[in-house]
């Protein structure tokens, strides 16, 4: 019943975060990705204390195998702190060097963008992504990490244990059964 939750509330945000990117709602498209990684990473780590170490681990160990993210596991974090937090592209990461993402969608080129970059000599600073690409490497990523998990007795205790913490939902007609249950329990 636990990983019915996970799997549930999974397949909302990756429907919203479809919903945002058809529809050009990039920023929330995005803060709804980021956040995403940050809570399957948390999946992956038994400690609770480094959330930054967690997203980067999992996103080098999970993500980052597509060849056509062509950027680094910090830059991606440092893109999601700025998203997260203020709905900007600037974090203190970013403002100690870190390069910001500039992002492509739908029928835009990544490779025009990269070109960009390169001619106004932004590559210092900037570093290209597609949405669709970074949302792909997120799905296979998420998907090869859950196989994994499936493969190890002690890694699905683990996930089991954490599945235990997601949202669960109740119809309308469950809780209306529920309160007519403990009224027949009081009555008694």
């Amino acid at each position: 019943m636990t990983q019915q939750n996970f799997y549930a509330n999974y397949l909302q945000v990756l429907q919203a975060i479809e919903h945002c990117e058809n529809n050009n709602l990039l920023t929330p498209a995005l803060v709804l990705l980021y956040s995403s990684i940050d809570s399957v990473s948390w999946l992956a780590t038994s400690s609770t204390k480094e959330s930054g170490k967690a997203f980067k681990t999992w996103v080098t160990d999970w993500m980052l195998k597509t060849p056509t993210i062509k950027c680094t596991a910090d830059e991606l974090y440092a893109a999601r702190c700025g998203l997260v937090h203020t709905l900007t592209p600037t974090s203190s990461q970013t403002q100690k060097g870190t390069r910001k993402i500039a992002y492509s969608w739908g029928t835009a080129s990544n490779e025009q963008l990269e070109e960009l970059i390169q001619r106004t000599g932004s590559n210092q600073k900037l570093v290209s992504v597609h949405l669709s690409e970074l949302i792909q490497a997120f799905r296979i990523g998420m998907a090869d990490y859950l196989n994994y998990a499936s493969e190890d007795p002690l890694r699905m205790e683990a996930f089991e244990e954490k599945c235990k913490e997601h949202f669960a939902t109740l119809s309308i007609d469950r809780v209306d059964q529920a309160v007519n249950l403990m009224g027949q329990l009081d009555r008694k």
